[in-house]
């Protein structure tokens, strides 16, 4: 677990877990982030770059491994993780 970067989905999540939003960065992250309720987030990278009002569809599986995610409205985000 830990900072290793997945490069390949062969192998289901073996957990999941329901996402809020902190201003601390996800640990461990998840390998993916399933959305069950449709809404928007704001994440922030390592790098500090920022990105807001990003829309989230109920249903689907987004490959990305959030750094933070700053804020949530409407949506139920849930983690994926190994």
């Amino acid at each position: 677990m830990g900072t290793e970067t997945l490069t390949s989905y062969t192998h289901p999540a073996g957990k999941l877990k329901k996402i809020t939003a902190s201003a601390s960065p996800q640990d461990p992250r998840p390998r993916a982030l399933y959305i069950d309720t449709a809404g928007t987030m704001d994440i922030e990278n390592e790098d500090a770059t920022t990105e807001a009002g990003i829309n989230l569809v109920a249903g689907t599986v987004v490959p990305f491994q959030a750094y933070k995610i700053t804020a949530i409205s409407g949506a139920i985000i849930m983690g994926l993780y190994e």
